[in-house]
Parts: C-alpha cells; structure tokens; sequence
C-alpha cells in the first residue's frame, strides 16, 4: 500500500427502505414500549453527525426500524464473517453491540484512504481493512452518543467508549447470547446514494435500565430535529480528537546477529542530514506513517522540531 493512503489510516483518529424490519423483533414507527421515545432519533442524529465528520461529506441517518428481543435474535440474519464492535461503558462492561454492513463498511474505507464516498456495491464482503477501518466509527460514535444521552435525554449511562470488535458472529456474541436487547436499525444516505441498513445496534436492556433511558417514554416530547448548536458542538468534539505523533530522527539497517551484539554504551552513528530530515509519524494498524518532513531547531533556547514540509493534504482533509 503506498505511503500517502497508509497515513490517512490514522483518521482512526432519509433514503432506503424505510419500514424494513429490524432483525430479532417487528417493524416499528415508533420505539419499542419500554423504552424512551426519544431514543431511536436521538441516536440517528448523533450517528448523522459523527459520520459527516469522520467522512467530511452530508451524511443523513434515519431510524428505519425498532424491535427487542435476545441478543441472538440480533445477529441471526447479519453476515459471518461481518463487522461488529463492542461499546462499552465506563467499567468496561459491554453495552451495545454495533453491526456495520460489509459493503457500507468497504465504502467507509475508500473513503478514509482518500477515495470518494461511493454507494454500497451489492454483495460486498469485508476484509480485514474494512474491519479495522470500521474502527474509527466505534471509537467517535461512543463518545458522542454518552454526550447526546446526558444532553438530550437527561440519562447518566457514564463513559461509552469503544471498542473491543470481533468478526465472526459467535466471538462478537460472547456470553450474551440470552441478553435482553433493543435493536435499532440506520438507514444511510449520502451524495445521491442510499445505504439502507448500514449501521445496526443492539442495545442491552441492563446497560439502558441502569442509564435510565428504558422508562416507557410516551409522555416525552419529541427530540427536536435542529439543534444546530449542539451539533456544532458535537462536530467540534469530534474533530478535537486526539491522537499522538511520532518524530523518527533516523532509521538504520541491521541484522539479527548484529542486534544481538549491541551493548549499553555503544555508539550508532546517524546519517548525515539526519537532523534535516526528521520523518514526523502517525501510528497506524499498518504500522507508522509519514504525514511530514522536519528538521530539529530552537525555540526560546529550548529544542524543539521544525516543520519543514506541508502536512499530507490528503491527510489534513480528513480531520
């Protein structure tokens, strides 16, 4: 893979078929009796707006369909191998398990590697990069959602946070399989294209008990549909996201037995332009990535790392 599409790796950092039902329970216009009636819009509009930020394009989320049932139900229909990612809240313990559909999740990678945001192509299969990929969505959609929860509906559920993801249907599962669960199907649509079913999440009764958002929920107003400045907010959460950088001073070649010879005190001599040409690095899945070109300086006596290149476009036009 080349270099530039390697780097944008580190943003890890209503069309469709409305009425189509969720799996493990019925079509419905509504949420399900026990839970609050906001929920269904509320978790559409944070989806809606994390995904315009990780994909910098106008991506509209909708809630096709609400149902309950066990966990097991959830995930009867949904593809094995597939991508699927654990929210958990602040303990650590599991409380939503999010399906993404392997062709949106092939679409969202093109997309984070530089590429134009594409319809779902029928039959798609997700690899390996689309599954880590996918990632990115889990890690940004965790938070906002903790966000919205507290704002709009006045719930405590602590912390959401990404992520512990699994691909094949039994290891995503785990020991929940008999779990009490509310489903909660996305309808995508984006520049002109339609991804019904892209993003499904199954949230677990106890997670939604205990968060206070399970409480009948017919007598709440409903969720206003703009509010933009908590979604600016929002966006400007997301896109304040951190993540670190690495500056390489220089890169040597070695071989296993001269490896094992080096000692405390040994001298490693750099290249000449070392300093002039100091690699500055994202991590990534792949492993580290160049995004810049630097040189080391001063700054007010103390060092300091100069840029000497432009950040990666292609990189910068993600964040």
């Amino acid at each position: 893979m080349a270099e530039e599409s390697v780097s944008l790796l580190a943003r890890k950092i209503g069309a469709g078929k409305a009425g189509a039902a969720a799996p493990g329970g019925p079509a419905s216009a509504g949420a399900p009796d026990a839970l609050d009636a906001r929920f269904p819009a509320a978790v559409a509009k944070t989806a809606q707006i994390t995904l315009s930020a990780l994909l910098q394009a106008d991506v509209e989320a909708a809630p096709a369909a609400t149902g309950q049932g066990l966990l097991a139900e959830f995930l009867e229909d949904l593809p094995d191998p597939g991508v699927y990612y654990w929210l958990t809240d602040a303990r650590g313990a599991p409380a939503a398990l999010m399906a993404v559909a392997p062709a949106f999740a092939a679409a969202l990678t093109v997309r984070l590697l530089g590429g134009e945001l594409a319809a779902p192509e029928d039959g798609a299969r997700a690899e390996a990069l689309d599954f880590d990929m996918a990632g990115a969505l889990a890690d940004l959609l965790a938070p906002a959602l903790s966000e919205t929860f507290a704002k709009k509906l006045a719930a405590a559920p602590g912390l959401l946070r990404g992520r512990r993801g699994a691909r094949a249907r039994r290891e995503a599962m785990g020991d929940h399989e008999e779990s009490a669960a509310i489903h909660l199907t996305l309808d995508l649509a984006y520049e002109g294209a339609a991804a019904p079913g892209a993003i499904r999440l199954a949230f677990l009764r106890g997670f939604l008990e205990e968060a206070g958002l399970a409480r009948g929920g017919a007598e709440n107003a409903p969720l206003c549909a703009r509010d933009e400045s908590w979604s600016q907010a929002l966006r400007r959460n997301i896109l304040a996201s951190e993540f670190p950088l690495t500056v390489v001073l220089d890169r040597i070649e070695t071989n296993v037995g001269d490896l094992s010879r080096l000692q405390v005190g040994q001298v490693i001599e750099l290249s000449p332009g070392a300093m002039q040409a100091l690699d500055i690095c994202v991590d990534t899945a792949a492993g580290p990535a160049v995004i810049a070109k630097g040189r080391l300086g001063a700054v007010q006596s103390r060092k300091a790392v100069k840029l000497a290149s432009d950040i990666d476009p292609d990189f910068l036009s993600g964040l």
